[in-house]
């Protein structure tokens, strides 16, 4: 099953990544992102957080989460570059999500809402009603274009070690302003579906390079 790859990576500098003191730590990721993007002949998509731009984001595509576990991470190639990499750069976080997310997106320009979902009870009737807040969400604000889906290999639990649904969504529009009348739209939807949501995490960030 095809997924995408969405990271959250922190710049143990605390500086943007076209920082004077990350020089050398770019050109490392941009070759990085190169190799894995020829390994997988799709584009690879590096994004930097607006409000801490020492927080990025990665956005690949992948065959299937195997494809990139097991056939990417462990391979001679990918350890090399992690080594170099080690000592300026860590993970935050790591998920894959179900199908093409940036594909039903019509660019990466502008301003990008990355935001992570979790459904509370993590059962097939909080899926539903996901899939029909995310309907009820696309279109709205004019630009904003909105792309969503499960994430496949999340692991979170409640606290009766329950475990639960985790849904990324991916927002594009031209300005932040957008981004936070979308986040008022947003905030009416989960009064809709009020119960449905856990918990809720909403990060903006621009397009740096693709690879």
């Amino acid at each position: 099953m095809p997924v995408t790859e969405l990271a959250c990576l922190h710049l143990k500098t605390n500086t943007s990544l076209t920082s004077l003191l990350n020089q050398e730590l770019q050109t490392k990721l941009y070759t990085g992102l190169k190799a894995q993007a020829n390994h997988t002949n799709t584009p690879v998509y590096l994004l930097t957080q607006i409000a801490d731009p020492s927080c990025i984001y990665i956005i690949a595509h992948w065959e299937g989460v195997s494809q990139h576990m097991e056939e990417w991470i462990p391979s001679d190639t990918n350890q090399r570059i992690m080594e170099g990499l080690k000592d300026g750069v860590e993970v935050v976080w790591l998920q894959h999500v179900e199908g093409d997310l940036v594909g039903a997106i019509s660019s990466l320009d502008g301003v990008i809402g990355i935001r992570r979902y979790i459904v509370a009870g993590g059962d097939k009737e909080g899926e539903r009603d996901f899939d029909q807040m995310k309907r009820h969400l696309k279109g709205v604000n004019g630009p904003t274009e909105v792309s969503g889906s499960l994430v496949v290999d999340s692991r979170d639990v409640d606290e009766a070690e329950t475990p639960q649904k985790v849904f990324m969504l991916l927002s594009r529009s031209s300005t932040i302003n957008e981004q936070f009348d979308f986040g008022e739209e947003e905030l009416n939807e989960f009064t809709r579906f009020k119960g449905l949501l856990e918990e809720v995490e909403a990060k903006h960030a621009r397009w740096t390079f693709t690879a």
